[in-house]
């Protein structure tokens, strides 16, 4: 499990402002890493990955992507206001947080995540605190798709019709089970 000070403050967006965090307006910006091997199929074997955001909206067709790489996202999502995050198994599969993440907030969001095996689940974090595994939708078979020839985008997916309306700071991986 990821480790976190007990308590992570909510903070305003006008608190942070201006903070060095990239601001995304919803309609255009986003950030393309392209393929390279140290990011590469990042959950395989296990793998981490965290960052801050603050969104402004739910972003573009109510899908706003944090970030998206080959068969693998994270959005801000729906008029429900949560997290999800996607895997592509030849089939897709997608786990819903029901923690609701309110609009002009900084969060701090983290997800620990094995793609090895079909059975397992992310462990969502919000603020420090994991929220669990969230409720899967959609079934799973087959293995994980290989996003090695693919961009990272933050802030966006390969159609660009999902931009993310606010701001993310901090990104970052890692090819370990962080705990």
């Amino acid at each position: 499990r990821l480790m976190f000070p007990s308590r992570i403050p909510i903070i305003t967006k006008k608190e942070f402002l201006n903070q060095y965090s990239i601001s995304f307006d919803g309609s255009n910006d986003y950030i393309t890493v392209p393929a390279n091997s140290s990011i590469n199929n990042i959950f395989d074997g296990g793998g981490s990955f965290s960052c801050w955001i603050n969104a402004d909206t739910i972003g573009e067709n109510n899908y706003g992507r944090i970030f998206d790489k080959g068969g693998l996202s994270l959005l801000y999502m729906n008029s429900a206001t949560t997290i999800e995050f996607a895997q592509n198994f030849g089939s897709s599969q997608w786990w819903t947080t029901g923690a609701v993440i309110a609009l002009d907030s900084w969060y701090h969001i983290a997800i620990t995540y094995n793609s090895a095996n079909v059975d397992n689940v992310p462990t969502f974090y919000i603020n420090g605190s994991s929220i669990g595994s969230g409720t899967p939708g959609g079934t799973t078979s087959g293995t994980a798709a290989d996003d090695s020839g693919s961009a990272l985008l933050i802030g966006n997916n390969a159609a660009t019709n999902r931009t993310f309306m606010g701001n993310i700071d901090d990104l970052a991986f890692w090819n370990t089970l962080l705990s």
